[in-house]
Order: structure tokens, then C-alpha cells, then sequence
């Protein structure tokens, strides 16, 4: 994922410093790729205005600690925003989804990874055990965000949610 950050960052002459091992490999100034843990971020508290995330908290071990370091280095009144699979919300469509999900999307999956034995459900599976919406609210709000919300895409099948520290 780095090395495709760093070029598209290049393609996109935008300014950008990454580090390769104990040599700095430089873009230009501005952007840092750095490779890191979300349950503990190598940054100092009140680091960040924003903190941005997609289809990443689902897949942590503790996604509390996760949404806690997230609090840790932004700075007050700091935003966060995530973009990850939800709950679908629409009951009369909620048959369709689930066999799109089930039978459509791990065909399409390993036919993109031209790997046709590859288990492509661990996406369907992490998305079903992830938070409802409610429930990522609720777990931003006990971590200690304020103004916590979510915004359902595609009747749910993703949600953006949004919390202030």
C-alpha cells in the first residue's frame, strides 16, 4: 500500500517524503509514508487536525484501542472520519443484497485476483461481524469523541461515520 502511495504521489507530482529503512527517500516535502500499527500510532498525542481511515478499523484486533489512539493524536476539536462496510438498512432489498454479497462478490473477487481456490469471504465475513452504525457510534462516543454520526452509502452496505475530539 506504501508503494503504491508513493507512486501515485509521484504520478501526481504531489509533494511528498517517504523513509526506506534509515534512508530517506525523498519526493519532494509534504506527505510522509509511514507504516505503522492503529493500535499504537507512532505519532505524539494532539498530533492532527484530521484523521481519516477506510475500510481499516474494521480489520484491527481491538478496535477500541484503535478508535482510542485515533483520540490520543488528534488535537482538540479534531475530526475523524471513517469509510468502511456496514449493516444493510433496507429490509425489502435486504434478500438481493445478501445474495450479492454471498455469491456474486467472492466470484468477483477471485476472478480479480485470478486465484479461483482464494476464500474471498473474509470480507463478507469481517463486514457481518463488524459494528452496526449505531454500534461504531457508541464505541466513538465511550472512547471520548462528541458530535458522533454516520452517513449509510448504499442503504448501509457502507457507512461513513464522523466524531470530533
Amino acid at each position: 500500500m506504501i508503494r503504491v502511495g508513493k507512486q501515485r504521489a509521484s504520478k501526481r507530482k504531489l509533494p511528498a517524503e517517504s523513509k526506506s529503512g534509515s534512508k530517506k527517500q525523498r519526493i519532494g516535502l509534504g506527505l510522509k509514508f509511514i507504516e505503522g500499527n492503529a493500535e499504537e500510532l507512532p505519532f505524539e498525542s494532539n498530533s492532527f487536525e484530521h484523521y481519516t481511515v477506510g475500510f481499516g478499523i474494521r480489520n484491527v484486533t481491538d478496535r477500541k484501542k484503535a478508535l482510542s489512539e485515533c483520540l490520543r493524536v488528534l488535537k482538540p476539536n479534531g475530526k475523524m472520519v471513517c469509510l468502511d462496510m456496514s449493516h444493510f438498512s433496507l429490509p425489502i432489498l435486504k434478500p438481493f443484497y445478501n445474495f450479492h454479497v454471498d455469491h456474486i462478490v467472492p466470484r468477483i473477487g477471485n476472478l480479480l485476483n485470478k486465484n479461483f481456490n482464494l476464500p474471498y469471504t473474509y470480507l463478507i465475513e469481517s463486514a457481518r461481524l463488524f459494528y452496526t452504525q449505531t454500534e461504531f457510534v457508541q464505541a466513538l462516543q465511550e472512547v471520548g469523541f462528541r458530535n458522533c454520526g454516520f452517513i449509510n452509502v448504499g442503504f448501509g452496505a457502507c457507512a461513513i461515520h464522523y466524531a470530533t475530539k
